[in-house]
């Protein structure tokens, strides 16, 4: 979760909610897919939860 999160604990969400769900479900896709292809991958961004969005005065994701 560290690096969905960045570390950030404003980025974290809450335990056992349908979004850690979903992080979760997505980052194990993702590993199959760097076990397949043997490489890791980048991703640049991935949640920022609205409490964040307002912090550095982004609204609206563009995620």
């Amino acid at each position: 979760m560290c690096e969905v999160t960045k570390n950030d604990p404003r980025r974290v969400p809450p335990a056992g909610s349908d979004r850690e769900r979903e992080i979760w479900q997505i980052a194990i896709e993702l590993d199959k897919i760097r076990e397949e292809w043997g490489s890791p991958i980048l991703i640049t961004s991935w949640y920022r939860p609205q409490a964040v969005n307002r912090a550095v005065r982004c609204e609206l994701s563009v995620h």
